[in-house]
């Protein structure tokens, strides 16, 4: 079981397996291209399944492009950063800030992204943040670009965007 810093190392698990347990404020971070799936493959055994949960704070960021795969259905903060395009893989809750770093983009893909309460993007960058793809982003707050000071291209969301709650 896991709270806000604590790391997993690899080790046998034998027959009964481990069992990973992300608990409220827990931080994951991947760096792996198939997403939590590729990171927490760890055996359960006949311990039941691995349990994340929606009010952890998930990262992606690898310097390639990565699905999201095996992301909750509801999450606390989401960031992306590194470099490369990551790729939602099911519709997805945000409860707290979504944060694109430059260079990375976020594909929506098909699916949804509802309500993250900020939204936070990099410009002013060689290659500056995006949101891309044709699944709804519904905004519940503000959208806020900062200046990395690297370059002069403008971050973008380039897919539909529904205001909800939005201030």
């Amino acid at each position: 079981s896991f709270s806000s810093s604590n790391t997993i190392n690899g080790g046998g698990g034998g027959s009964n397996g481990v069992l990973v347990t992300f608990n409220s404020g827990s931080n994951l971070s991947t760096q792996n291209t198939s997403g939590i799936t590729g990171s927490v493959s760890v055996s359960t055994g006949n311990r039941g399944s691995n349990s994340y949960s929606t009010s952890a704070n998930y990262t992606f960021n690898a310097s390639a492009d990565q699905t999201m795969s095996g992301l909750p259905a509801t999450i606390n903060n989401f960031t992306i950063s590194g470099s490369g395009t990551k790729t939602l893989t099911a519709n997805t809750t945000v409860n707290g800030t979504l944060t694109v770093n430059a260079p990375a983009t976020l594909a929506m893909s098909t699916f949804t992204l509802y309500s993250p309460t900020s939204i936070v993007l990099d410009g002013g960058a060689s290659v500056a943040s995006s949101i891309t793809g044709t699944g709804l982003l519904t905004l519940g707050g503000g959208v806020t670009v900062n200046n990395a000071n690297t370059g002069n291209n403008g971050a973008t969301i380039s897919c539909p965007i529904a205001l909800t709650n939005a201030t």
